[in-house]
């Protein structure tokens, strides 16, 4: 089960730059190819979301210095769930705690593999 209040889904995703960012709060990047991602209802935190009805898993592809933040005074987790998950070209995921609580996580969930490829030497 994961909790989350920013959710984008999709067969396939592919950002390509730009920012992706929320206050203290959760993000959640699901590919799903083939099934259903069931919707649990609303908790404290947001929404809980279930994978296991999900038969085929869509990549995930963050490429030319995209950037997903989760950064605040709470806790602010990222999860990505994908069959091939990659990070490639200076992209970042990215949580940094500015209060006295404890820090969020980062979780990837990838059915067949996860790389990070190409970072600058400066």
């Amino acid at each position: 089960m994961i909790e989350l209040k920013s959710v984008p889904l999709g067969a396939e995703i592919d950002l390509q730059g730009g920012v992706l960012s929320v206050d203290s709060g959760n993000i959640l990047l699901g590919g799903v190819g083939i099934g259903d991602v069931t919707i649990n209802g609303l908790s404290q935190g947001g929404f809980t979301f279930d994978f296991s009805q999900a038969d085929r898993l869509g990549d995930i592809s963050l490429d030319q210095q995209a950037f997903i933040n989760a950064s605040g005074s709470g806790v602010g987790n990222i999860t990505l769930v994908g069959k091939n998950i990659e990070l490639l070209d200076d992209s970042l995921l990215f949580i940094e705690n500015r209060g006295v609580s404890r820090s969020g996580q980062i979780f990837v969930d990838a059915s067949d593999s996860f790389s990070v490829i190409g970072s600058s030497s400066s």
